[in-house]
C-alpha cells in the first residue's frame, strides 16, 4: 500500500498550474497593445503648471466607475477613476495606469517621469478621444482633466 505522506502536493501542483495560467492571462490583458501606430490627428491634452518640488510628473483625471468594494462591506462602494496606458514619443507602450493605489483610493494616481512626449490610451474613453498626445514640461505637473 502506497500513503501519500503530503496531501496538498497534488492540489498544490493543480493550484500553481491555475495561478500561473491566471497571472498569464491577466498580464495580457492589462492596458492596451505593445504598439500604438502614430498618427498626426491625435490632439495634445493637458495643462502644465510649476510645482513646489520641481518634478515633472503627470495626472490623468479619467471617468470613474463605481467599485462595489466587494472585499469589505464595512468599506463600502468606493467610485474610481478608469485606467489608461502610457506609451512613449514612438508608440511602445511603457506601463498599464491603474489609475488608483490601495483599497479605498478614488484619487487618480500621479506618475513622475522624464519630461517628454507621451500618447495616452484610455481604457474606457467614453466621449472622449480615445488616444491623444501630453507633453511633460521639465519641472512641472501636466495635469489632464477627462472627468465628467
Amino acid at each position: 500500500m502506497i500513503v501519500n505522506r503530503d496531501p496538498l502536493r497534488g492540489i498544490s501542483k493543480a493550484v500553481a498550474l491555475v495561478l500561473g495560467a491566471s497571472s498569464f492571462m491577466i498580464g495580457c490583458v492589462a492596458g492596451g497593445p505593445e504598439h500604438l501606430t502614430l498618427s498626426s490627428s491625435y490632439q495634445t491634452l493637458g495643462k502644465s503648471r510649476p510645482t513646489r518640488h520641481s518634478i515633472s510628473s503627470l495626472v490623468v483625471s479619467t471617468d470613474t466607475w463605481i467599485d462595489l468594494n466587494l472585499g469589505s462591506g464595512d468599506d463600502g462602494a468606493v467610485v474610481r477613476p478608469t485606467g489608461y496606458t502610457l506609451y512613449d514619443d514612438q508608440g511602445r507602450k511603457l506601463e498599464y495606469v491603474r489609475n488608483y493605489i490601495g483599497a479605498l483610493d478614488s484619487e487618480p494616481t500621479t506618475l513622475e517621469l522624464d519630461p517628454g512626449r507621451y500618447l495616452i490610451l484610455l481604457e474606457k474613453p467614453g466621449t472622449h478621444p480615445p488616444v491623444f498626445w501630453v507633453v511633460v514640461e521639465p519641472g512641472k505637473l501636466t495635469e489632464v482633466r477627462l472627468r465628467n
